[in-house]
């Protein structure tokens, strides 16, 4: 039987065996050697820049109060041209501006009115006339004087459907009856134009009558404003939006029975941009009354009617003087003046 110092010793023999064996693998640590020389590598290239996120939107706050109301703006509601060529605004207050003495000219100046552009001339006053004995049934006389005419009859038919007997114009008669008697030596006379070949016109209007329009020469024989056929018209297609036309009509007539009366008016149909008719109507005047022993008698008279251009309509429109009777009655158109006045 082993005794115990023996199994110490061997047992301690054998510790000693593995810690030799473990010192052969893993060796006893060495003494520290020197600190070793730090080396600094290349900077290496930008990485990309991150993606931000905005923030959720806060919430909506409350309205503010309203401010006061503002003053009314001024606004210009008419202008237009005052007797004295004096340009005159008037504005939405109330107020009205004299912008003194209006410039420029030539028939194509315009002015506001209710919102809308007219056009007027900006010469006021600068109006013009021109006179015609070229009626179609004016065959004796001339025209710058009141010689007995040819007389025309407008019949007891006529006076029964109380028909207007229009007075057309004619070229060849506008030719043999305006001849300038006075020495006329203005390069720019046109006898072709009137008696005073268009020296008296407005600004920029070059005719006042046409003697060749046949637009509108037929008769109307029914409904309650009934014409006779006649071609020609004043021509009012070069006046301006503003301009008043007055009508002079000179002739004579020789009643037939007593007690008549005659009406004188300027058959004037207006027009839109492509010539239909829109409005036709007579402009009368005051009859003429022939009472007892006016029978045979000639009698001189000068009848004025006048129109006013409102509209591009009345512009295009064709007008003729008239004459109705309520009895037969002879009349020897003489002569005719048309003014443009603005």
């Amino acid at each position: 039987m082993i005794s115990s110092d023996a199994k110490l010793v061997a047992i301690h023999d054998k510790l000693e065996a593995q810690i030799k064996t473990l010192r052969l693998k893993h060796g006893v640590n060495g003494t520290n050697g020197t600190d070793g020389i730090s080396i600094k590598g290349d900077q290496g290239d930008r990485g990309h820049d991150g993606i931000g996120h905005d923030g959720k939107q806060g919430a909506q706050g409350t309205d503010g109060t309203d401010g006061a109301d503002g003053a009314d703006g001024v606004s210009i509601t008419e202008a237009s041209i005052a007797f004295d060529n004096h340009l005159v605004i008037k504005l939405s207050d109330g107020n009205e501006i004299d912008a003194g003495v209006l410039q420029g000219g030539g028939g194509g100046d315009q002015y506001i009115r209710g919102g809308s552009t007219v056009s007027v001339n900006a010469g006021a006053g600068e109006g013009g006339y021109e006179f015609t004995g070229g009626f179609v049934e004016r065959t004796t006389g001339s025209s710058g004087s009141n010689d007995l005419g040819s007389n025309v009859q407008y019949t007891t038919v006529q006076a029964a459907a109380g028909t207007w007997k229009r007075f057309g114009f004619s070229a060849a008669q506008q030719a043999i009856n305006d001849v300038e008697y006075w020495g006329e030596t203005d390069p720019t006379f046109d006898q072709t134009k009137g008696l005073f070949g268009g020296l008296h016109m407005p600004p920029n209007v070059t005719s006042l009558i046409n003697y060749t329009d046949t637009s509108l020469n037929a008769a109307v024989t029914t409904g309650s404003l009934q014409y006779t056929e006649a071609a020609g018209s004043y021509d009012l297609t070069q006046c301006l939006v503003g301009d008043r036309v007055q009508v002079r009509f000179s002739f004579n007539v020789v009643p037939q029975v007593a007690n008549s009366t005659l009406e004188v008016a300027l058959i004037f149909a207006t027009r839109d941009a492509s010539d239909n008719v829109t409005f036709t109507f007579p402009l009368t005047t005051q009859p003429v009354f022939f009472g007892t022993g006016s029978v045979g008698v000639a009698y001189l008279n000068r009848i004025e009617m006048s129109a006013y251009i409102a509209s591009d309509e009345d512009r295009n429109s064709r007008a003729l003087v008239a004459i109705r009777c309520n009895n037969e009655i002879l009349i020897q158109p003489l002569s005719t003046l048309i003014t443009v006045i603005r």
